[in-house]
């Protein structure tokens, strides 16, 4: 296998060098030859010299081995380049066109399509967004004060928009509130209450609680309450807020294969009309 800490070298030679480094070549095999040009351009963007170098071993590992099945099929096949050319210049043809497609598909971003198209897609397709776990809105609250009863009473579940209540009620009473208002998947939520409880197992937490109660001692009692304001539950749709950018990507995609299917018509439509396509018998 290539080491990779040999092509760093090279990377880093032949990027200080005065000359132009892409005509490097880099391995050769009957001919074959692989520039450090060709393999740049092989190499996915904004990656570390040390990643670029990894990854570029691998490429060059593969490129000799497929350089040797070309060789092998070049030497049993007659007239292999002249059987392939025309795949080849319909593959190289449909490149150049996906090149185009990515060129039109970057003038387009979601801030172009207004949120009520996005909602418009989203209930027609929501089906296809569905949670894999719960995922909660919570408040969470925790206090010294023993009268757990009368915290529980006052705890009710709130809507989103009549959390004040609560957090007005707590300030009042000098009772710490923190609103998670952001959805957490479960998973993550067991890690923040562990965080906060340690060794309390709430592996099995019911999506109809609307208060989740602990006491840890530190060393005197401290009371947790997590007040459940919102659930999903697994299998469920996610809410549009939580997929707002997938959707906006989805959108962006559906309207570009659209738009740029239009787009090719009409270009098609142009060339008929001005007759730039010659026939011969």
């Amino acid at each position: 296998m290539t080491k990779w800490w040999i092509i760093l070298f090279i990377f880093f030679i032949n990027c200080s060098s005065d000359n132009d480094p892409n005509n490097k070549v880099i391995v050769e095999y009957k001919g074959s030859q692989l520039t450090l040009g060709n393999l740049k351009a092989m190499l996915p963007d904004n990656l570390s010299p040390m990643d670029s170098a990894r990854i570029a071993a691998l490429f060059i590992d593969q490129w000799i081995a497929d350089q040797i099945l070309v060789y092998e099929a070049k030497s049993k096949i007659q007239n292999l380049e002249k059987k392939v050319e025309p795949m080849l210049q319909n593959y190289k043809d449909k490149l150049m066109i996906i090149e185009l497609k990515n060129e039109y598909v970057k003038n387009l971003s979601a801030n172009d399509i207004p949120e009520d198209t996005l909602k418009a897609w989203y209930e027609k397709k929501k089906s296809s967004f569905v949670a894999g776990q719960n995922y909660y809105k919570c408040y969470y609250i925790t206090t010294d004060r023993n009268d757990t009863p009368e915290i529980r009473k006052r705890l009710k579940p709130v809507k989103d928009d009549d959390y004040n209540i609560v957090k007005n009620w707590c300030v009042k009473n000098k009772v710490y509130c923190h609103l998670e208002d952001n959805w957490i998947d479960h998973i993550t939520f067991q890690k923040k209450i562990q965080s906060k409880i340690p060794n309390q197992n709430f592996s099995i937490l019911s999506p109809s609680n609307t208060v989740v109660f602990a006491i840890t001692y530190q060393p005197k009692p401290i009371y947790h309450f997590f007040l459940m304001i919102d659930v999903i539950k697994a299998g469920q749709p996610l809410p549009f807020e939580m997929v707002k950018n997938q959707v906006a990507t989805l959108v962006i995609h559906e309207k570009s294969n659209k738009g740029f299917e239009e787009y090719a018509h009409q270009m098609l439509l142009k060339v008929k009309a001005n007759k730039e396509v010659q026939f011969f018998d």
